[in-house]
């Protein structure tokens, strides 16, 4: 929290805290490398596969081959955007996995020895599964956000199966109920279904959009990909075809939406997953450049840095999206010498301002050795 809050004691936090504020402060003071990105445009830096990763595909491997008996191994290694090794790596680890007593009997049995992978011991799970009230309250929650959509008409299907769980989920289904989604505004009602429509018949938009952070309305053309709802709000992802990527687009700052008669380039299609990613890029972000050293690098893929160029020191220049740029000094400051922000010249100046002050309450406190 920088000049906000001084840390008094204990003194190992105190210690703890100045070092990293001091590791942070030289580290952005020292002179700064050229800025250089390679020109091609394949420089993109994605983010590595990570074990939450795999565990969530591995979550969905097994109902899928569950219903895809015999289908060829590189087939299903495609379905999933993952090599044969990665999928065979998935495969070894799932045939030692089962029910929790663990007997011979209750551990899947794979077979993709011919290429064509099999499951012969599928531990039942071609049954119904039961809900448990908390599974029951978040299905309430997501069908509440749909019951909210103004052109759904009262008494369809959506309002019987919202019944349904409602009664089965007894009280605690009553208070998810009330935590639905946004209702989309009488102001976007007409934008919504326009978007709605496009990407039904696979239309372009030429959409007029409105950036607070530049105060300016820019128009362009767009692929519609998909409408969902974050945080009380609805957004519309689409390939903007100015920017030449993926792009948010909130629906209370779209002045005017209309199509343009052609079809959809197919230069991009949504991920499938709602956020797409923990950040997805908006047209109010602010672009920063962040020098990380080797043992910072790292954070290039947590913050899916859109591009990266190698320094000699083994550290990194990434160019990421920041969506507030408020909390910036914080980020440098956490890292404590590993991160620091180059570019804008006035973030980088406001970043070791905002440590000069930090580290100036702990100026009559000795630095004592952390055991």
């Amino acid at each position: 929290y920088g000049p906000r809050v001084q840390v008094v004691s204990p003194p190992g936090l105190v210690t703890s805290v100045r070092r990293r504020l001091a590791g942070a402060a030289d580290f952005a003071a020292a002179p700064a490398p050229p800025i250089a990105f390679p020109a091609t445009g394949s420089a993109r830096h994605g983010r590595k596969r990570t074990s939450e990763d795999q565990l969530t595909r591995m979550l969905q491997l097994v109902p899928f081959l569950v219903h895809h008996q015999g289908l060829h191994i590189s087939e299903v290694a495609a379905n999933f955007g993952i090599t044969r090794e990665e999928l065979e790596a998935d495969l070894r680890i799932l045939i030692c996995s089962g029910l929790p007593e663990g007997y011979p009997d209750d551990l899947l049995d794979i077979q993709w020895e011919d290429d064509h992978v099999t499951i012969t011991q599928d531990l039942d799970l071609n049954r119904p599964v039961r809900f448990t009230v908390e599974e029951a309250c978040a299905l309430l929650t997501g069908l509440e956000t749909l019951n909210s959509l103004p052109e759904l008409a009262e008494g369809g299907a959506l309002e019987s199966v919202t019944l349904k769980l409602l009664a089965a989920a007894g009280e605690e289904g009553l208070k998810a109920a009330v935590l639905s989604g946004p209702e989309v505004a009488p102001g976007n009602t007409a934008a919504l279904e326009t978007a709605r429509q496009a990407i039904r018949n696979g239309a372009q938009l030429r959409l007029r959009y409105f950036s607070p952070l530049r105060d300016t309305a820019s128009t362009r053309n767009i692929d519609p990909l998909r409408l969902y709802s974050l945080d009380n709000t609805w957004y519309l992802e689409a390939f903007c075809h100015s920017a030449d990527a993926l792009r948010n687009f909130r629906l209370d700052r779209i002045d005017a939406l209309e199509t343009t008669g052609q079809p959809v380039s197919g230069e991009a299609a949504p991920d499938g997953k709602l956020p797409v990613k923990l950040f997805t890029p908006n047209d109010d972000d602010a672009v920063v450049v962040v020098q990380l050293t080797r043992q910072g690098a790292g954070l290039a893929d947590e913050y899916y840095a859109e591009r990266t160029a190698q320094l000699t020191d083994g550290g990194l220049l990434a160019e990421i999206r920041f969506g507030s740029t408020g909390w910036l000094p914080m980020f440098v400051a956490q890292h404590g010498g590993t991160a620091r922000i180059l570019e804008p010249e006035e973030l980088a100046g406001s970043s070791r301002e905002w440590l000069a002050a930090a580290l100036a309450q702990y100026e009559d406190q000795p630095l004592r050795r952390l055991e």
